[in-house]
């Protein structure tokens, strides 16, 4: 239970959003989107009580940002953050026109296939969904020999979180309240 405690403590939340959503006045509409890292986390090996736990972290993390982001907030920018692939173009990228991206995994490869612009310029150049644009770039850093995954929200507040690793922790929340709190692929 002590291992479950430290690595539910290091869930790191990484908020992306447009610049009007993260300066969201009271009732505006707004999306939120967290991840707490890619991995081999084989489902065989995760106990319900270890699921519920990591989703309980997840879910409280999109209602902190929540009740932030509700309220008006700030940037609801964590000082002193050190990412994964922290690199801006690799495992961080905004673009008001297209979508915001942060990225988690082999940093290496992301940065390589210059993972997080990639996904903005599909969007612009080719006129990808952000769907079909991030799934492409994570088969693109598979193909490299990188593994992780991304958490990507575009203008328009759709929301996609692919990932080519066993699962990743991630999650969301709209201005409806919903939280969504995933780990694999199929949940």
């Amino acid at each position: 239970m002590k291992n479950i405690r430290s690595a539910l403590s290091t869930i790191v939340v990484l908020v992306l959003s447009i610049i009007q959503v993260a300066e969201a006045k009271p009732k505006e509409k707004f999306a939120l989107v967290i991840h707490g890292g890619a991995g081999t986390i084989l489902k065989k090996n995760m106990t319900a009580e270890r699921e519920a736990a990591y989703r309980a972290k997840l879910d409280e993390a999109l209602q902190t940002g929540y009740k932030i982001l509700n309220t008006g907030g700030m940037t609801n920018k964590r000082w002193g953050r050190v990412g994964d692939v922290p690199i801006i173009g690799a495992g961080t990228y905004a673009n008001n026109e297209t979508c915001a991206v942060s990225a988690t995994g082999t940093g290496e490869y992301f940065i390589r296939a210059a993972a997080a612009h990639d996904i903005s310029a599909l969007m612009e150049y080719k006129h990808y969904s952000l769907i079909k644009a991030s799934k492409k770039v994570i088969q693109k850093v598979g193909k490299l020999g990188g593994s992780g995954g991304v958490i990507c929200i575009d203008a328009k507040g759709n929301i996609a979180m692919p990932f080519n690793t066993k699962g990743m922790y991630r999650g969301y929340i709209k201005s409806d309240g919903k939280a969504v709190t995933v780990i694999y692929k199929k949940d």
